[in-house]
This record gives C-alpha cells, structure tokens and sequence, in this order.
C-alpha cells in the first residue's frame, strides 16, 4: 500500500498521487490553478510533505497575478477616454 496524506482539508489521498498532480500541472494553454487544489473541496493543498512543492506553485501563481494586474493597467491606460465610460 501506498503512503497516504491528510490535506489540511481532512481529505486524504495517496502521496504519489499528489505529487503526480502538482508535476503534470495544468493540462492546456490556458494556465490554472486548480491542479494545486483538493480535487474533492478545492481547498489549496496544505501538508507538509507538499511544502516544497506548492512554495513553486505559489509563486508562480503570485507571478502570474502580477503580470496580469501589469497588463490590466496597461490595457486601461491605452483605452480612449470615451470607451473608458
């Protein structure tokens, strides 16, 4: 039998099987983060097992809030002042 973890959500799955998870990240283009929650409740995963793994995730994740809050402010600025109402 395979080491299982509780998740900080009390649901527990087998150790390879998350980390499986977090390796394979999202599954298209568009990136998600979903791969970094519990797939039962969508609580982000919580072990301590997990902590290097999800500190990667977590700052990519930052990363990309970043980028997209920079792109936002540039695509506000460049907009007319008339289509902005």
């Amino acid at each position: 039998a395979a080491p299982c973890v509780a998740l900080g959500c009390g649901h527990v799955f087998h150790l390879h099987c998350l980390r499986a998870r977090l390796d394979k990240r999202w599954p298209a283009a568009r990136i998600s983060f979903a791969f970094a929650q519990c797939p039962l409740c969508s609580v982000w995963l919580s072990h301590p097992e997990l902590d290097g793994p999800m500190r990667h995730v977590i700052a990519l994740r930052d990363k990309v809030y970043a980028a997209a809050l920079e792109r936002a402010a540039l695509e506000a600025r460049a907009r007319p002042a008339a289509a902005a109402k």
